[in-house]
């Protein structure tokens, strides 16, 4: 194994050779030791065999002049693999994203003890940590509701990082700045409202080449947005092909009940994978338990007003 086989066969002779190992001069057939047997200085082969049966032929992998990999292959461990296979140590790639996350509210804190009117800060975790194998997190604040300091933590992430991350700041309230801010800042806002629940206060923007997602503050809306917003932008940006997304065929426990108008991303859990039972996980978008428990999301369609008990329906498991 590993060296060249100096043997020679002819029409009488034959050469054990180990999988992988290179081919006797002449020989243009390799029949299994296991369809042989020997009987004193003879080899009896049992089975029938062709020219070449068992045979490796050079080129039949990858043929010269052969493009393997165009221009934005994903480089994965089977990329790798192949790479390595043709001596290639070193390859172009593209940068990894650099992210700015940012949450507001005067109420979020990160001290263990709180005060009255305090909760602690979830969604710059449940954020850092689903982009964190897409992006490399370089800044993560957390700021009151004040208009001019969050503009000046916006235009710094922008000036540190190749995308913004916020959460809260987007909804109707009289300190939900990120609109205004993005116009301040001369940004393009394409986006703000969709038409999804939850997660309807989302905005969408580009500073100069620099772009801004701007999620709802409440911990299930953020996170049901980043799912369905996240992946689509990524891949834009690094041009991959757009795939369908996974799902699992699920029966309803229960009914879901929706309102006409508007898509509805409903969180559920999952049991039984032999026959899939679909629970929904019914709570308000700023509880995190109900999200912590919940395997994915059914989607009721604008025009629909729910699902029945026993309906199947399809899951989108988070992290597909």
């Amino acid at each position: 194994m590993g060296e060249e086989c100096l043997f020679e066969v002819d029409d009488t002779s034959c050469v054990y050779v180990p999988t992988g190992g290179h081919l006797p001069k002449n020989a243009d057939c390799m029949v299994m030791i296991e369809d042989t047997n020997t009987l004193g200085s003879q080899v009896l082969i049992g089975k029938p065999s062709s020219k070449w049966n068992n045979v490796l032929l050079k080129g039949s992998d990858i043929e010269q002049g052969e493009v393997v990999f165009l221009q934005y292959t994903k480089i994965n461990d089977r990329v790798i693999g192949t790479l390595k296979s043709l001596g290639i140590n070193e390859v172009v790639v593209y940068e990894r994203l650099k992210v700015a996350i940012i949450s507001t509210g005067d109420e979020l804190t990160l001290n263990s003890e709180l005060k009255i009117g305090e909760i602690r800060d979830i969604n710059t975790f449940t954020i850092s940590n689903y982009i964190k194998d897409y992006c490399d997190i370089k800044k993560q604040v957390i700021i009151k509701d004040d208009f001019e300091q969050y503009k000046n933590a916006i235009y710094q992430g922008f000036e540190e990082c190749d995308l913004v991350l916020s959460s809260g700041g987007s909804s109707v309230g009289d300190k939900d700045y990120t609109a205004a801010i993005m116009k301040e800042l001369g940004a393009d806002v394409f986006v703000h409202g969709i038409n999804i629940k939850p997660g309807k206060p989302t905005v969408l923007a580009r500073y100069k080449k620099k772009a801004f997602i701007g999620l709802p503050g409440q911990p299930t809306s953020a996170y049901v947005v980043l799912n369905v917003i996240f992946k689509e932008f990524y891949d834009a940006i690094y041009h991959q092909t757009k795939k369908p997304q996974p799902y699992i065929l699920a029966t309803l426990s229960m009914k879901v009940h929706a309102k006409a108008g508007r898509k509805l991303f409903q969180i559920v859990s999952l049991e039984n994978i032999l026959n899939p039972i679909a629970t929904p996980l019914l709570s308000k978008s700023g509880m995190i338990k109900s999200l912590s428990k919940a395997d994915g999301y059914i989607i009721v369609d604008d025009n629909s007003e729910g699902y029945n008990k026993n309906d199947t329906v399809k899951v989108y498991r988070f992290g597909d």
